[in-house]
């Protein structure tokens, strides 16, 4: 849900101030998911690191999006 609650926040987005601010936000969900990925690999939890990998390309595309986001632009997420 935070993925789509975030994306759409990005496609409601009117100013770079909101843009920057999901941009921010994204980048410390990333530095989040990197830990726990780092630990499920030392832990050898093979499906977790598959679910973090997952989560991790779409903050990835998040934070792209916001990076290239101006006014009216369609946040489109690669997958």
């Amino acid at each position: 849900m935070e993925i789509l609650d975030t994306r759409e926040r990005l496609e409601e987005a009117t100013s770079d101030e909101e843009a920057k601010i999901i941009q921010n936000e994204s980048e410390a969900r990333i530095e989040r998911i990197i830990k726990k990925l780092s630990n499920a690999f030392k832990s050898k939890d093979l499906s977790r690191a598959k679910e973090l990998t997952v989560k991790l390309q779409y903050w990835y595309n998040i934070r792209k999006a916001a990076v290239e986001w101006f006014p009216g632009k369609r946040a489109e997420i690669q997958h």
